[in-house]
Parts: C-alpha cells; sequence; structure tokens
C-alpha cells in the first residue's frame, strides 16, 4: 500500500500544473486505479484462505467424497465462503434463512426454526443475476425475462422509430438480454417464444392492439444476411448452442473447478468420455448438457496419442466417418465394443487387421490403412471441434450447425450481397431487402 499512501499529484489549472500534492482520503470509487487494488487484495485473501485450508484450521465444502473441496468463490466483487460453523462468530439474524428439502416433515421444520430464531425460505432467490433452480423449472421459473423485456418496451416511442432502427434495437438489446441466463440452464421453449414474439411485435409494430402484418416471416429473418435473413438469433438455438459449450468443457476434461465439480458428481468412474445420462433428481445444468451431449459427440475428432484411449468402434476418430460401429456389415461382439485404438495395434505397431477388418467396408479399409498407429513418439490424445476452422469450439459454430440440421441449402443468391454491401443508409438497405423478398 506504500504506492498508494506516499503518491503525490498536480492537476491542470488554466494550462498550467500545480505544486504537488499528497491526497489525504486514499483512492475513490471510480478510480481507475480501484479495480486493480480490489483484485490483489482478493488474490491475497484466497490465498490466506488456502494456507489455513492446508494447515486444517479451515475445514472446506465437498460436493462429494471424491470431489474437490472448495472453501471460497470469487466472481466480480462477490465471495462465497464454504467452512464448518465453528469459528464462534455471531451469525446476523436479519439476513439469514434456512431453507429445507421436500424430505424434511412439517414439525422439524418448526421446531428447528423455533429454536435457531432463523425464518425458512421456499426460494433461494438469484445469484449474480441467475436464479438459483431447486425444483422443477417451468415457464414461471424464468418469466422474469419476458417481464424485464416488456419494461424495456415499454419506455420506448417504437411508433417513432423507422424499421431500421426497430431491427437494430432488437439486436442490440431485446435479442441480448435474455443471453446471460441463457449460459446456465436451458429455458422453456414458451420463454423462447414468448422472447421472439415480443421481438417480431416490436418489428413490425401494433395499430389498435392488434398486431400488423409481418412482410418478411420470422423464419427467413433469422437466417444470416448473405442467404437473405438479417441475422437474427433462434432464442432456442441459441440456448442449445451456449449448453453446449459447456458439455464442450466438460468432454475436454479440462482442470477448471466447475469442470470438476460436476464430473466428480455426475460422471461415473471419472470416464475419459463420459455417456452422461440424466436423472430425475441431477441438476437443470446437468440435464441440458445431457439433452445436448449427443451434438457435441458428433462434432469431435480425435488425433490419436502414444496410448489412446479412445474407443475404436464407438468415438469419432476416423475423420469424416463418425463411429466405426455405423459402418459394419456385421453385428460387432459385445467384448469387443470397448475396445480402445490402442487394443487394435500388435506389439510390433501394426494394426491387428485380422482383428477388425472383416468387419468395415473396403473403403473404410482403405482410409484406416493410412493412419499411423499409436506408438510411443507420438504425444497424448487430443481432440478438436471439427465445425470451425481453428478445431476450438465457438458458440456460433454450435449455433449454426442447429440451424444447418433444419435449412434446406440453397444457393446464396448475389442480390443480397449488393444489398449489404451498398454504401447507403441503413433504412434504405433495409428497405430494399424489404421489397428483394417480394411478397411472402
Amino acid at each position: 500500500m506504500k504506492c498508494i499512501e506516499s503518491t503525490s499529484i498536480n492537476v491542470l489549472w488554466n494550462g498550467n500544473a500545480t505544486v504537488d500534492f499528497s491526497p489525504s482520503r486514499g483512492i475513490r470509487q471510480g478510480d481507475p486505479l480501484s479495480p486493480y487494488i480490489f483484485v490483489l487484495c482478493l488474490e491475497h485473501l484466497s490465498q490466506l484462505i488456502n494456507k489455513e485450508v492446508d494447515q486444517g484450521s479451515w475445514r472446506p465444502f465437498r460436493i462429494k467424497r471424491t470431489g474437490p473441496v472448495i472453501s471460497h468463490l470469487c466472481f466480480a466483487d462477490d465471495m462465497l465462503l464454504f467452512a464448518e460453523a465453528s469459528t464462534g462468530q455471531r451469525v446476523n439474524m436479519a439476513k439469514t434463512k434456512i431453507f429445507f428439502s421436500k424430505n424434511v416433515s412439517p414439525a422439524l421444520i418448526t421446531n428447528i426454526s423455533r429454536n435457531s430464531g432463523f425464518k425458512t425460505t421456499k426460494d433461494l432467490g438469484k445469484n449474480l443475476g441467475v436464479p438459483l433452480l431447486h425444483q422443477r423449472v417451468t415457464k414461471q421459473t424464468y418469466s422474469y425475462i419476458v417481464d424485464n423485456l416488456q419494461s424495456k418496451l415499454a419506455g420506448w416511442k417504437a411508433n417513432s422509430l423507422s424499421l431500421a432502427g426497430k431491427i437494430t434495437l432488437c439486436k442490440a438489446v431485446l435479442s441480448s438480454v435474455p443471453l446471460y441466463p441463457m449460459q446456465s440452464a436451458l429455458l422453456p421453449k414458451s420463454i423462447c417464444y414468448d422472447i421472439e414474439k415480443l421481438c417480431r411485435r416490436f418489428i413490425w409494430g401494433q395499430k389498435d392492439g392488434k398486431d400488423k402484418i409481418h412482410l418478411i416471416n420470422w423464419k427467413t429473418m433469422c437466417q444470416p444476411k448473405e442467404e437473405g435473413g438479417l441475422g437474427l438469433r433462434k432464442m432456442d438455438s441459441m440456448n442449445r448452442a451456449f449448453i453446449m459449450k459447456l458439455a464442450w468443457g466438460v468432454f475436454q476434461n479440462s482442470e477448471r473447478l466447475w469442470v470438476r465439480v460436476l464430473r466428480s458428481k455426475y460422471v461415473k468412474d471419472q470416464e475419459l468420455i463420459p455417456s452422461p445420462q440424466a436423472k430425475q433428481r441431477d441438476s437443470v445444468l446437468w440435464k441440458g448438457i445431457c439433452k445436448v451431449w449427443p451434438s457435441i459427440t458428433q462434432g469431435v475428432n480425435w488425433v490419436l496419442g502414444c496410448r489412446s484411449k479412445v474407443l475404436f468402434w464407438k468415438d469419432s476418430w476416423l475423420e469424416g466417418y463418425g463411429p466405426l460401429h455405423m459402418h459394419t456389415s456385421q453385428i460387432i461382439p459385445e467384448v469387443m465394443l470397448n475396445c480402445s485404438v490402442a487394443d487394435m495395434v500388435d506389439d510390433r505397431g501394426q494394426w491387428q487387421w485380422e482383428t477388425f477388418a472383416h468387419f468395415l467396408p473396403i473403403q473404410v479399409i482403405l482410409i484406416l490403412a493410412g493412419y499411423n498407429p499409436p506408438t510411443p513418439q507420438l504425444g497424448e490424445d487430443k481432440v478438436y471441434w471439427r465445425h470451425s476452422t481453428g478445431g476450438q469450439f465457438s458458440v456460433n459454430s454450435a449455433y449454426r450447425i442447429q440451424e444447418d440440421s433444419r435449412a434446406t441449402h440453397q444457393q446464396n443468391d448475389p442480390l443480397w450481397k449488393i444489398i449489404w454491401q451498398w454504401k447507403g443508409l441503413e433504412r434504405v438497405k433495409i428497405f430494399l431487402w424489404t421489397v428483394a423478398h417480394g411478397p411472402s
């Protein structure tokens, strides 16, 4: 803190620098240095907590016996502490509530609440703007998103905006507000539909309480600009793309804390490549990951390593062919289905053709002959996302593959490129785009 206490500053007064002086009130809110000082203090506090955990004087929390320990979580200017309540400090009665599961009897709830003096609650509220989900997700759970959008629309003078202005506001605000809660759970489809309905109603307007005619259908408007659309996003597909990003993190088996927590809680025997199946009592987040998991496994390709644990028949490691069991000409024995690629290599480092060749068609055999078997010279197995040029997963690519699977591909009309590259007013471009579509 010496760099703060001993500093001296001067100010420009009528173009001339004043005499140096030392600030006496410290760092004020809004000072550019303030966030850096906060991060330094938070980092030092985290180190002190970790030291106490290592010494055994701080008993952290575990999701599972074999799971990672959690002593504290930091995000922005918030910190959550997890420890055993044995420090002797007093609890703030006004800020403390107890949440009970459905398995606790009403009599026991009343007894605990009376003896402890704490109020009970049935709703954990929100943390960082996201609901803490502890029961089945319904439309009512996320209705606050629709209410928030409606409150924004109430303050806008839609009648005074051009069509281009409405589309710009829809992209910048209405379509962006739901993206934050979409990153942690699959929203009900009815909520996604209501959001899109508000966007359509705002763009095309109303008269006497009734919707005006929509000149262009919503499906066309959500297509890319080069395909005749406006580049708007469908809420349901965008939601799934965000959850696919989380599923990709679980698939990669990264060392991030949230991945280690999920894998320790839900992945059986810490499998290298899990095959998740959601149960009724699992969290909403995990259920969402399980729903999009097939999309992840279909978009993954492997680069084989020295001791490859990639499954020969079930995993997509032969580029362009997907799982090999989909190309077999006869039924594969059960004992062979879980064999890894390394199991199909002999002691001399050559493919054991006599083990698997008779199951596969000749075109697959020819491609496989060009692959080098796992050898000690290779590194670890590497996974990459085949829907992007660099092999890195992106939300944009996840959204695109969902829309591509639904769309009927047509050759792009050069007219759209001409319209959007024309250096004119945006409202004129929108008018030309509307005319180019003709009657819908």
